[in-house]
């Protein structure tokens, strides 16, 4: 509220950090709205639009040879890769204490619907394992 009243730019965005034990993979995924602009820049491919889709970090493409069109398995669940994303919130230095500089050869931004990142959490498309592994968290901007 005072960012508002003092004239800034405020926003709002959901993300779920999951760790995937079965490929020790961690994802950090940003729950893409219509209504907002999160300042994602496509980089190769489109966003993602079905359940099932999902658009990852450029870095974490290169280090495991993933392009768009490709499909990753996470848990039990296989995701296409719709396309290569970056955004001007998801730079160091990252919001993971545990993690505060991302290593690209193990954990990628996930860029996707709400449904299909809820479906990472929960297990309905892959087997999430423990809850220990997976933060559900709401990050501010100005």
């Amino acid at each position: 509220m005072l960012a508002i009243a003092s004239g800034f730019d405020f926003g709002i965005r959901r993300e779920i950090t999951y760790f995937d034990t079965s490929h020790q993979v961690k994802y950090r995924g940003i729950v893409l709205n219509e209504d907002e602009n999160y300042n994602t820049t496509i980089l190769d491919g489109r966003a993602p639009s079905a359940v099932g889709e999902i658009a990852i970090s450029e870095q974490y493409a290169r280090k495991q040879k993933i392009k768009p069109g490709d499909v990753i398995k996470a848990g039990d669940g296989v995701f296409t890769i719709s396309g290569l994303v970056t955004d001007a919130f998801s730079y160091v230095p990252s919001q993971d204490l545990m993690n505060p500089i991302p290593n690209p050869k193990v954990s990628t931004f996930a860029y996707g619907s709400e449904k299909t990142l809820k479906a990472m959490r929960d297990g309905t498309m892959t087997s999430a394992g423990s809850a220990d592994g997976i933060t559900e968290l709401y990050s501010y901007f100005l």
